[in-house]
Formats: structure tokens, C-alpha cells, sequence
């Protein structure tokens, strides 16, 4: 079966091509997100979020014939190494003005 995918961001550099639109994969049926990752170029532990067909799935994910698969690195956040300040963790005020927008 055929999935169009599409990477962004570095993950363009480990694919020739990739630059230029999306690729036109064929694909073997049952195959999962994950599996689809292991076989592309890219180092696994960047390919940190897909999307098919516009919807974040997880790597147990089975795609179908002709999904648009998309796969970004980490752009910005994550965990902290061990014992390192998460610079991004929320701070009071900022928890208070979520909160006014969520009620």
C-alpha cells in the first residue's frame, strides 16, 4: 500500500529529497507508525511527533492505504536533564491565566 510522507524541520537533512514535497512510500499492509519511522533514514529519537491525516497518533498507530503521514523533531520543551531547572515548567502567574482561560 501507498502513505505519502512528509518530514519537517532537520529531519529533512537525513533524506535526500525531502526538501522538495512529500514522499510517495509503499509499504507493506498492518504496518504501524513506528514501524514506518524504522525504516526511514531519520534517527528514531528525533521523530518525536506524527500526525496522519492531521490527527498526533502513537507509534502502535496501523496506518491505511493512502494516508498523509507527517513527522516533526522536537521543536522546543521536553523533559529536563536529571537535575537541571526545567526552564519551561509553569510558573504561578502563568498557571492562574490558564486557568481564567479554561474557565
Amino acid at each position: 500500500m501507498q502513505v505519502k510522507v512528509q518530514v519537517y524541520a532537520i529531519l529533512r537533512q537525513y533524506i535526500p529529497g525531502a526538501y522538495q514535497g512529500p514522499l510517495i512510500l509503499e509499504v507493506p499492509e498492518g504496518t504501524t507508525v513506528g514501524q514506518l519511522i524504522e525504516r526511514l533514514p531519520i534517527p528514531r529519537e528525533l521523530a518525536r511527533v506524527v500526525f496522519v491525516n492531521g490527527i498526533r497518533q502513537e507509534p502502535d498507530w496501523v496506518l491505511r492505504e493512502g494516508d498523509e503521514v507527517g513527522i516533526f523533531p522536537p521543536i522546543a520543551g521536553g523533559a529536563p536533564e536529571p537535575g537541571v531547572k526545567d526552564a519551561a515548567a509553569p510558573t504561578p502567574i502563568l498557571d492562574r491565566a490558564k486557568g481564567l482561560v479554561l474557565e
